[in-house]
C-alpha cells in the first residue's frame, strides 16, 4: 500500500542527490514482484554479495529500508540464524522488532538464551516467538491441545 514518501528527507539524510535517488526509486520498483496473492510482494535477495555484514550496515540497506516503510504497511525480512551470521542483528535495527523462529525439539536453550542476550545488549526488541515443526501427534503435545481444544470449544 502506497503512503507519501519524502524523497528530499531520505535523499538528505542519506546524502543521495535527486537523481540519484530516482534512480534508486526506479531500481527498486523494478525489482519488487507480486505474487499469486493480492497485495502480497516479495523483494528476491539476488546474488550474495563478498561481504553481506558489510552490505546490510550500510547506508544503502537504510534508504531502502525506510523507502519500503512508506511503500507498504507489513515488511517482512528473513534473514540466516542468528548464531553463525549477525544479519538479523544488522537488519533488526531498521525493523519495529523481531521474531525468532525455533524449530521444536532442535533449539537448545543455551543458544536461545545467548539470542536473547543479544538481541537485549543491543536494544533490539522481540516482538513475538515461532515453535516451528511441532509434532502434534507425539503424546505430550497431543494430549496438551486435546484437552485446550475441547475444553475451550467443546466436544
Amino acid at each position: 500500500m502506497s503512503h507519501g514518501i519524502d524523497l528530499e528527507k531520505l535523499y538528505a539524510e542519506f546524502n543521495v542527490g535527486e537523481e540519484m535517488g530516482d534512480f534508486l526509486r526506479n531500481a527498486i520498483e523494478e525489482m519488487i514482484q507480486p505474487t499469486y496473492t493480492e497485495n502480497l510482494f516479495i523483494l528476491p535477495a539476488g546474488r550474495v554479495p563478498p561481504n553481506p555484514a558489510e552490505l546490510l550496515g550500510s547506508k544503502r540497506t537504510g534508504f531502502l529500508m525506510d523507502y519500503l516503510k512508506n511503500q507498504y504497511d507489513f515488511i517482512v525480512i528473513d534473514t540466516p540464524p542468528v548464531m553463525p551470521a549477525t544479519d538479523a542483528l544488522l537488519v533488526a535495527p531498521h525493523t519495529d522488532g523481531a521474531i525468532l523462529v525455533i524449530k521444536s525439539r532442535h533449539a537448545n536453550r543455551k543458544i536461545i538464551q545467548e539470542v536473547l542476550k543479544r538481541f537485549e545488549s543491543n536494544n533490539l526488541p522481540i516482538i513475538g516467538t515461532i515453535l516451528n515443526r511441532v509434532n502434534m501427534k507425539q503424546e505430550g503435545y497431543y494430549k496438551y491441545y486435546k484437552k485446550y481444544y475441547t475444553s475451550y470449544y467443546g466436544n
